[in-house]
């Protein structure tokens, strides 16, 4: 894989524009930072132990959605559920009691 320089910056993984000053500004990601960021969340924030089973109803298009649904997981090594569909009662209360899914 050939990667692009941006200044001091390389190998970016996604590209965020921003305009909240009237002046429009890029904010580079590497893919290094962003890895250890959903990890460092998925342990810290949400508490994920050993023997929990992880579930999000973000959508998995979403930036949110395949940071927790699939990489933070992956790379923590938690068990995670993962749901398609929308998520109304009482299928999605079924797909969670069967896996004892405990939060998310």
């Amino acid at each position: 894989m050939r990667c692009r320089t941006y200044g001091r910056r390389r190998c970016t993984l996604y590209t965020l524009h921003v305009r909240s000053t009237g002046m429009q500004k890029a904010s580079f990601t590497r893919p290094q930072a962003y890895m250890v960021a959903t990890a460092t969340t998925l342990q810290t924030v949400f508490d994920i132990h050993d023997d929990d089973v992880w579930w999000c109803t973000a959508d998995v298009g979403w930036i949110t959605g395949h940071s927790y649904c699939v990489y933070a997981p992956l790379l923590t090594g938690t068990t995670s559920l993962i749901y398609e569909g929308a998520p109304d009662y009482p299928r999605t209360r079924r797909a969670v009691a069967s896996s004892r899914t405990q939060r998310g």
